[in-house]
Protein backbone atom coordinates (compact mmCIF):
# COMPACT_ATOMS: atom_id res chain seq x y z
CA UNK A 1 0.00 0.00 0.00
CA UNK A 2 1.87 3.38 -0.96
CA UNK A 3 -1.51 5.57 -0.62
CA UNK A 4 -1.47 9.21 0.72
CA UNK A 5 -2.25 10.85 4.12
CA UNK A 6 -2.26 14.33 3.81
CA UNK A 7 0.06 14.53 0.59
CA UNK A 8 2.51 12.23 2.68
CA UNK A 9 2.75 8.01 1.35
CA UNK A 10 1.96 5.82 4.57
CA UNK A 11 3.80 2.78 3.02
CA UNK A 12 6.52 3.18 6.10
CA UNK A 13 3.33 3.72 8.62
CA UNK A 14 1.50 0.97 6.88
CA UNK A 15 4.69 -1.47 7.47
CA UNK A 16 5.13 -0.14 11.04
CA UNK A 17 1.47 -1.13 12.28
CA UNK A 18 1.48 -4.40 10.58
CA UNK A 19 4.65 -4.86 12.37
CA UNK A 20 3.21 -4.80 15.80
CA UNK A 21 -0.02 -6.98 15.11
CA UNK A 22 0.27 -10.36 15.41
CA UNK A 23 -1.77 -12.61 13.25
CA UNK A 24 -4.88 -13.62 14.93
CA UNK A 25 -5.12 -10.67 17.25
CA UNK A 26 -8.31 -8.88 18.00
CA UNK A 27 -7.42 -5.09 17.11
CA UNK A 28 -9.66 -1.99 17.76
CA UNK A 29 -9.15 0.77 15.48
CA UNK A 30 -9.80 3.70 17.29
CA UNK A 31 -10.86 6.96 15.71
CA UNK A 32 -10.84 4.78 12.17
CA UNK A 33 -12.22 7.57 9.62
CA UNK A 34 -12.76 6.39 6.83
CA UNK A 35 -11.36 3.08 7.57
CA UNK A 36 -7.66 3.36 6.31
CA UNK A 37 -5.85 1.34 8.69
CA UNK A 38 -8.63 -1.07 9.09
CA UNK A 39 -8.36 -2.53 5.67
CA UNK A 40 -4.77 -3.35 6.42
CA UNK A 41 -5.20 -4.60 9.51
CA UNK A 42 -8.24 -7.12 8.76
CA UNK A 43 -5.94 -9.97 6.63
CA UNK A 44 -4.00 -10.06 9.49
CA UNK A 45 -6.80 -10.21 12.82
CA UNK A 46 -8.95 -12.31 13.49
CA UNK A 47 -11.30 -9.56 14.42
CA UNK A 48 -11.23 -5.93 13.85
CA UNK A 49 -13.65 -3.09 15.26
CA UNK A 50 -13.09 -0.25 13.57
CA UNK A 51 -14.58 2.51 15.42
CA UNK A 52 -15.27 6.25 14.85
CA UNK A 53 -18.00 9.05 16.64
CA UNK A 54 -18.77 10.83 12.76
CA UNK A 55 -21.21 8.21 11.21
CA UNK A 56 -20.46 9.59 8.09
CA UNK A 57 -17.10 7.82 8.04
CA UNK A 58 -18.22 4.30 9.45
CA UNK A 59 -20.58 4.56 6.75
CA UNK A 60 -17.68 5.23 3.67
CA UNK A 61 -15.70 2.63 5.91
CA UNK A 62 -18.56 0.33 5.77
CA UNK A 63 -18.66 0.80 1.95
CA UNK A 64 -15.58 0.31 1.49
CA UNK A 65 -14.41 -2.53 3.82
CA UNK A 66 -15.83 -5.93 2.82
CA UNK A 67 -14.24 -8.65 5.34
CA UNK A 68 -16.33 -10.52 7.82
CA UNK A 69 -14.39 -9.83 10.49
CA UNK A 70 -14.63 -6.31 10.74
CA UNK A 71 -17.26 -5.38 13.41
CA UNK A 72 -18.24 -1.60 12.85
CA UNK A 73 -18.88 0.90 15.45
CA UNK A 74 -19.74 4.61 15.29
CA UNK A 75 -19.13 5.64 18.97
CA UNK A 76 -17.51 7.93 21.46
CA UNK A 77 -14.18 7.09 22.17
CA UNK A 78 -14.65 7.16 26.30
CA UNK A 79 -17.72 5.41 25.72
CA UNK A 80 -17.41 1.86 23.95
CA UNK A 81 -19.71 -1.05 23.44
CA UNK A 82 -16.56 -3.52 22.92
CA UNK A 83 -16.29 -5.99 25.71
CA UNK A 84 -13.48 -5.60 29.15
CA UNK A 85 -10.11 -6.97 28.47
CA UNK A 86 -10.76 -8.39 25.04
CA UNK A 87 -8.30 -6.41 22.58
CA UNK A 88 -4.79 -7.55 22.19
CA UNK A 89 -4.25 -3.97 20.04
CA UNK A 90 -5.63 -1.02 20.17
CA UNK A 91 -4.73 1.15 17.01
CA UNK A 92 -4.81 5.19 17.25
CA UNK A 93 -3.75 6.68 14.10
CA UNK A 94 -3.78 10.50 13.71
CA UNK A 95 -7.18 10.40 15.85
CA UNK A 96 -6.16 11.12 20.00
CA UNK A 97 -5.22 14.61 19.44
CA UNK A 98 -8.64 15.12 17.97
CA UNK A 99 -10.39 13.49 21.14
CA UNK A 100 -11.83 16.00 23.81
CA UNK A 101 -11.55 13.82 26.66
CA UNK A 102 -8.45 12.08 26.70
CA UNK A 103 -8.35 10.86 30.43
CA UNK A 104 -11.32 8.96 29.79
CA UNK A 105 -10.63 7.51 26.38
CA UNK A 106 -7.52 6.24 28.23
CA UNK A 107 -9.35 4.98 30.97
CA UNK A 108 -11.47 2.97 28.39
CA UNK A 109 -8.67 2.05 26.47
CA UNK A 110 -7.33 0.32 29.70
CA UNK A 111 -10.78 -1.23 29.89
CA UNK A 112 -11.27 -3.15 27.02
CA UNK A 113 -7.36 -3.88 26.33
CA UNK A 114 -6.15 -7.18 27.89
CA UNK A 115 -3.37 -7.13 30.29
CA UNK A 116 0.05 -7.63 28.32
CA UNK A 117 -1.77 -5.92 24.64
CA UNK A 118 -0.35 -3.60 23.01
CA UNK A 119 -1.23 0.56 21.99
CA UNK A 120 0.43 1.48 18.81
CA UNK A 121 0.29 5.24 17.90
CA UNK A 122 0.55 6.92 14.94
CA UNK A 123 0.64 10.93 14.91
CA UNK A 124 1.74 14.24 13.28
CA UNK A 125 5.27 15.78 14.75
CA UNK A 126 4.48 18.37 16.89
CA UNK A 127 6.06 20.77 14.68
CA UNK A 128 5.25 23.26 11.38
CA UNK A 129 4.89 20.93 8.21
CA UNK A 130 3.46 21.76 4.63
CA UNK A 131 0.55 19.66 5.87
CA UNK A 132 -1.60 18.27 8.58
CA UNK A 133 -3.63 19.54 11.06
CA UNK A 134 -2.77 22.75 13.24
CA UNK A 135 1.13 22.31 15.19
CA UNK A 136 -0.95 23.86 18.49
CA UNK A 137 -3.79 20.57 18.84
CA UNK A 138 -0.72 18.35 17.45
CA UNK A 139 0.69 16.10 20.77
CA UNK A 140 4.18 14.97 20.71
CA UNK A 141 5.48 11.57 21.62
CA UNK A 142 5.88 12.83 25.37
CA UNK A 143 2.50 13.99 25.47
CA UNK A 144 1.11 10.55 24.65
CA UNK A 145 3.61 8.73 26.83
CA UNK A 146 2.55 11.23 29.54
CA UNK A 147 -0.91 10.23 28.78
CA UNK A 148 -0.56 6.46 29.13
CA UNK A 149 1.74 6.77 32.34
CA UNK A 150 0.85 3.48 33.03
CA UNK A 151 1.83 1.58 30.06
CA UNK A 152 5.45 1.12 28.93
CA UNK A 153 6.68 2.71 25.47
CA UNK A 154 8.33 -0.45 24.18
CA UNK A 155 9.24 1.93 20.80
CA UNK A 156 9.22 5.25 19.78
CA UNK A 157 9.90 6.24 16.25
CA UNK A 158 9.79 8.45 13.51
CA UNK A 159 8.10 6.77 10.45
CA UNK A 160 7.86 9.01 7.68
CA UNK A 161 8.80 12.26 7.26
CA UNK A 162 6.14 13.96 9.03
CA UNK A 163 4.92 11.48 11.39
CA UNK A 164 5.76 9.13 14.59
CA UNK A 165 4.83 6.18 15.97
CA UNK A 166 4.90 4.49 19.38
CA UNK A 167 4.03 1.37 20.75
CA UNK A 168 2.58 1.11 23.96
CA UNK A 169 2.83 -2.26 26.14
CA UNK A 170 -0.03 -3.03 28.64
CA UNK A 171 0.93 -4.39 32.13
CA UNK A 172 0.87 -8.29 32.35
CA UNK A 173 -1.54 -7.79 35.61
Amino acid sequence: MNSMHGGVTVSTIVDFIKGNVNAGSVVADIGCGTGRFTSVIAPIASLVYCVDSNEDAINEARRSIKSSNVVFLNENADSLSIPDHSIDVVLLAFSFHDMDNKESVVNEIKRVIKPGGKVIIIDWVKEKTPMGPPVDIRLSEDDYIKAFKEFKPIQVSRVSQYHYGIVLKVPET
